[in-house]
């Protein structure tokens, strides 16, 4: 507890009073969010880095789903994995972590589940590789 005044609180007392329910503020918000990962690897021997999103609107999620962009966001790619195993499509016996399995299926159904997915190629001797055979082909 802090001494504020004649009174002790506690700090964290002090934030729910005046900070918002952000449980009741989630639906009420207007925006997109954006999810996504950083993944670096390499690709045909070379180093190769990507940026993978997907962008969703607050206000279409709670009309369709009935909650705001960051659960539906955080929900469909389970959705997703079980569909994929449940039809034989991701069969690796054992246990694995994500990168095992095929991407491409998964990356695939976002699009099905309205849910689409971007990649931006960051920095990486791979992008620099892919620049160069734009720039020649075009010079052809």
């Amino acid at each position: 507890k802090i001494k504020v005044g004649n009174s002790e609180i506690t700090p964290r007392d002090f934030l729910v009073k005046v900070i918002p329910n952000p449980i009741e503020q989630a639906n009420e918000m207007v925006g997109k969010g954006c999810a996504g990962t950083w993944v670096t690897g390499t690709k045909d021997g070379m180093r190769r880095s990507v940026y993978l999103y997907q962008v969703a609107d607050n206000r279409e999620c709670v009309s369709k789903y009935g909650t705001n962009s960051v659960v539906a966001q955080t929900a469909v790619g389970p959705v997703i994995m079980m569909e994929l195993i449940a039809k034989g499509i991701w069969d690796i016996k054992g246990v694995h972590g994500p990168e095992s399995f095929d991407p491409d299926p998964f990356v695939e159904r976002l699009k099905k589940y309205e849910f689409p997915a971007g990649i931006r190629e960051m920095d990486s001797e791979y992008s620099d590789h892919i620049n160069e055979k734009k720039f020649l082909d075009a010079l052809r």
